[in-house]
């Protein structure tokens, strides 16, 4: 059996929001990875994700989950505005959570996996011979 959770702490600070973002991001990735160890050496396989939700987008969330219970109550969903995405700010990620973060943007279907190549770009790499830059250049690699 599966189970998902959602813990929620709210802070309210007079200071700079990106300033209070960083650290607030910080400390609960910290805490993560140490809850993280914490079940996996009790034998549990879990993942842990921090995102970081503007009380605005929070409540919106809520709001339409509690509207998709009948079917009028979805046709009102539909008909309100979509909140804002929530933005998940990956510079403070490791490389295996930023991977980790990808992965199941690629598997939701919400990025795409390719890299989009200019018409410039894809006529030089179709006159470029290959190992050439590497045979007038050898001293380079």
């Amino acid at each position: 059996m599966s189970t998902a959770m959602v813990v929620t702490t709210v802070i309210t600070a007079d200071a700079d929001v990106e300033k209070v973002k960083t650290f607030t991001l910080e400390q609960i990735r910290d805490n993560d990875r140490g809850l993280l160890d914490n079940l996996l050496n009790q034998g549990v396989d879990a993942c842990v994700i921090t995102a970081i939700l503007n009380v605005d987008e929070f409540l919106d969330y809520i709001r339409i989950r509690r509207r998709q219970g009948t079917a009028q109550a979805q046709e009102q969903a539909e008909a309100t505005a979509e909140p804002s995405p929530t933005v998940v700010i990956t510079d403070g990620m490791s490389e295996s959570e930023f991977m980790e973060y990808t992965l199941q943007q690629l598997n939701k279907g919400e990025r795409t996996p390719l890299v989009p190549l200019s018409e410039e770009t894809l006529e030089a790499i179709e006159e470029e011979h290959i190992g050439q830059h590497f045979s007038c250049y050898p001293f380079l690699y």
